[in-house]
């Protein structure tokens, strides 16, 4: 899972798409099936980019996007539970230097969400593309 910025998709950036080497690295056996982006902000004008140069994308659904985190993160927490999901090697020994903070901000981004903590000020981004990878992976048609 990478996050993509729209930035990225002017004419001096190569296409985000164009090196899925991660699916090889994690060892996926149907290669990669292409990005899901979330349809809202800045997502927006991803997926438009995307289908403008035909790049493999697909909108998440709005029901799952119009969930609060809280909702969303409970209705993927039984994959989790059941240990359906598992990091690759490549995930959890990945650090890098995000606001002046070396760490893997993937994990701890996961494992300090706390359900119902209205008062957290800390950032969430990928704790979002873990939730809709495993509702997307493992749910059903809608998603759950």
């Amino acid at each position: 899972m990478r996050r993509l910025h729209p930035e990225l998709f002017d004419k001096k950036h190569p296409s985000p798409w164009d090196d899925f080497t991660l699916s090889r690295l994690c060892g996926a056996r149907h290669g990669s099936i292409g990005v899901w982006i979330e349809d809202k902000n800045s997502g927006t004008i991803l997926l438009q980019q995307a289908i403008r140069s035909q790049w493999p994308a697909t909108a998440i659904d709005s029901k799952l996007t119009a969930m609060g985190k809280d909702e969303r993160a409970l209705s993927v927490s039984g994959y989790v539970y059941r240990e359906s999901v598992k990091y690759t090697d490549y995930a959890f020994d990945k650090t890098t230097v995000h606001k002046r903070k070396s760490r893997n901000h993937f994990v701890d981004q996961i494992e300090s969400f706390r359900i119902g903590d209205k008062d957290s000020k800390r950032e969430d981004d990928l704790l979002d593309t873990f939730c809709y990878g495993i509702a997307i992976g493992l749910g059903n048609s809608e998603s759950f």
